[in-house]
């Protein structure tokens, strides 16, 4: 867990369910964005304030190696699939750079647009898709080149964006709408736009039939059924919801 006030990360175990250790990074580092790489033995967590990407080690929470971006309010970030690479969006900058980790270094920063902040990159590891929330716009980002391929028009503050496993679904969130698109992402064409909850903010796909879009303005989650393109269900959740994780039953 990336603890955005205090510049913490917190590792929990989940069978506790408690904290296990706490780890501290440099002061008004801002950590945000976080993911587990596939071995299992890295973490990356973007520093806004330090206008970079951390890898840390995932143990210790020694920070292994550091990814300067320079760019204005480096939030979240997405790992490509397998983690050759990396892409992190800047807020401030509207850009995302990208990361090659085998390499170690910060490859190339691709502008997008004005605010982009929420990335995903597809299953097939071939495209990245990042939302530009002031511009009204996701930009879709070829992942061997770094550039942009095409743009969609999502108005309404598109702020996160997620793909289902088999990458047929992308679903972007319009919190000023009220609504998450959508779309068809092999075709880049949009399905729907499905009233959810006031101000939508977080997005999880974790199956190929089932969405859920965490509604902070109205303290619910949408659950989406993806082959009927309907919201079927609306879950209370507490105040301000947004991050969200699956755990499949067994």
């Amino acid at each position: 867990v990336a603890n955005y006030g205090d510049g913490t990360i917190s590792v929990i175990d989940v069978d506790g369910p408690n904290e296990t250790d706490r780890w501290q990074l440099q002061a008004t580092q801002r950590p945000h964005g976080i993911a587990v790489g596939p071995d299992e033995e890295r973490v990356y967590v973007t520093a806004e304030d330090r206008q970079a990407v951390l890898e840390l080690d995932a143990a210790s929470g020694a920070v292994r190696r550091t990814f300067e971006t320079g760019k204005e309010v480096t939030h979240m970030l997405a790992l490509t699939p397998g983690a050759p690479s990396l892409f992190a969006t800047s807020i401030g900058s509207g850009t995302a750079s990208k990361i090659d980790l085998a390499a170690g270094q910060v490859v190339t920063h691709t502008e997008t647009g004005d605010g982009a902040e929420g990335v995903a990159a597809s299953p097939d590891g071939e495209e990245v898709w990042v939302t530009n929330r002031a511009d009204d716009t996701v930009s879709i980002l070829d992942v061997a080149s770094a550039s942009v391929v095409d743009s969609l028009s999502v108005p309404g503050f598109p702020i996160r964006v997620a793909f289902s496993p088999d990458g047929e679904h992308a679903l972007v969130t319009a919190p000023r709408a009220g609504e998450a698109a959508l779309y068809n992402a092999p075709e880049r064409r949009l399905r729907t736009r499905l009233e959810v909850g006031a101000k939508p903010i977080g997005v999880l796909v974790p199956t190929n039939d089932r969405a859920y879009v965490a509604n902070a303005g109205s303290g619910t989650v949408s659950v989406i059924d993806l082959a009927t393109q309907s919201v079927v269900d609306t879950l209370r959740a507490g105040r301000g919801p947004d991050g969200m994780a699956y755990v499949p039953a067994e």
